[in-house]
Formats: structure tokens, sequence, C-alpha cells
């Protein structure tokens, strides 16, 4: 017999090959003029700094080559290369002790979320991806035998690294346990299908 795995979920993941130096003086900039989320604003950082962005409305972090290369890659995964790409994006600071808890970015409108690792020192922290189809199938027979009983996935990243995945697929980054910041880029994409 022949074996298919039904309503897979997609997800990417590889060295975008960025340039960091770029990426990092418009992030230097970004940070001397933007506001970090309160801590009561929904934002998933726990301890750490978010800043504002997750909000279409919002002052989010621009930065052309880095966007221009995360939009490349998306071409290449969706084939969509005729509809303009609007990315809407935040950045994570984490410091010692600090993590982002799990959360969806649940929205009609988006077309896949994703992150980028500017910085992962060591002690950086994995994140993880929960298993979509709910809890019921946790406790399963077949579960346990196909899947060794996980609930979720981890991946660890490195700095360069890009992630890609549905919006609505539920996700938390573990404590940051290491001396120096760990910093990533989130970032949700949409288009417009009229275009």
């Amino acid at each position: 017999m022949q074996r298919f795995d039904l309503f897979a979920t997609p997800f990417f993941s590889g060295s975008l090959g960025a340039d960091t130096d770029i990426i990092e003086q418009a992030l230097n900039e970004f940070r001397n003029i933007a506001t970090p989320l309160p801590p009561d604003a929904g934002g998933s950082n726990v301890g750490g700094w978010q800043s504002g962005g997750i909000k279409l409305s919002e002052q989010y972090f621009e930065c052309p080559h880095l966007f221009q290369k995360i939009s490349n890659e998306i071409v290449k995964i969706t084939e969509i290369s005729d509809k303009p790409l609007r990315f809407n994006s935040w950045v994570n600071i984490n410091t010692k002790g600090s993590y982002n808890r799990r959360h969806s970015h649940l929205n009609t409108n988006l077309f896949l979320s994703g992150v980028y690792y500017l910085r992962t020192p060591e002690g950086s922290g994995d994140i993880k991806f929960w298993d979509p189809r709910g809890h019921w199938v946790h406790g399963m027979k077949d579960h346990k035998f196909f899947y060794n009983g996980n609930s979720y996935l981890t991946y660890t990243p490195k700095q360069d690294d890009l992630l890609l995945f549905p919006s609505w697929l539920d996700h938390e980054v573990d404590e940051h346990k290491g001396d120096e910041e760990r910093i990533s880029i989130a970032f949700n994409v949409a288009y417009d299908e009229n275009a």
C-alpha cells in the first residue's frame, strides 16, 4: 500500500542569504524611533521587547533588502509572481529569561506568516509549532504510532534563517537563556487577489 498524509501543514525553512549588515543598520535606525508594545497590548513577547506593527495600521519595521529577498522566496514556493505582496512586520528582541508565548496570527486576509532570525546567540531557544489537529488526536493510539505522540515539533533557528508557515499555525518560542540578545523579525504576508 502507498501512504498519503492528508491535510499536511506546509512549512518552509532555510538560510535566506541576506546581508545582515544592511538589516542591522535598518534595525538600529528603527530601534531609535520605534515604540515597543505595552505589556497589555496583546503581543506574544514576554519579558523582552516587541515593536508595534502587528496591525497594518501601526508603524512597522521596513527593510527593502530583506523583504525583497523574502518575496523572492515566496514566489519560488507559491508561484505567485503576478500579485504584489504586502508585509506587516515587527521586531522581537529577547533578552535572557524572555520568551514568546503560544499564539497564531489569525486573520482571513493573511496568506503566510514568517520569521527571519537576525541574531541567534547560544541559548536562544527553539521555536515550537503545535499540531493543528487539536487535542483529541494526541491521546489516540495511531498518533503515538505514527507521530511518536508529539503534540508539537521544534526548530532550532540559526542566524539568517527564514521560516514560512500558515498564519493559523500555533507557535511559541522557548525561553532565551543566552547573555546576548536574540533578534528576530516576524511578519505576515497578504496579497490582493484582484491585482
